[in-house]
């Protein structure tokens, strides 16, 4: 694992990072919705079902890495440029 990955997953200086309020999941609102779902379905279906969303899961995880990687290499290459402005 490189360095910004270890950022991104928390093994370095994360530990205490706060995370926004508005952008908290409602976690109760989506388990009962994902019950609801499931009552629904056969055996086949759930079962098709979970791997949607464990393929979902993993896919949004990966673009979440991607995207956090880009804007620290983004914030970096701002860093350096400012650097070069004559004040």
């Amino acid at each position: 694992m490189n360095i910004l990955q270890e950022l991104y997953y928390g093994n370095i200086g994360e530990v205490n990072r706060k995370r926004n309020p508005k952008f908290t999941p409602n976690i109760n609102k989506e388990l009962a919705l994902y019950n609801d779902i499931c009552k629904l379905l056969n055996k086949e279906q759930r079962e098709l079902f979970e791997k949607f969303l464990d393929l979902c899961g993993e896919n949004h995880g990966n673009e979440l890495e991607d995207t956090y990687i880009q804007g620290f290499k983004t914030g970096l290459l701002l860093a350096i440029e400012s650097t070069k402005i004559e004040l």
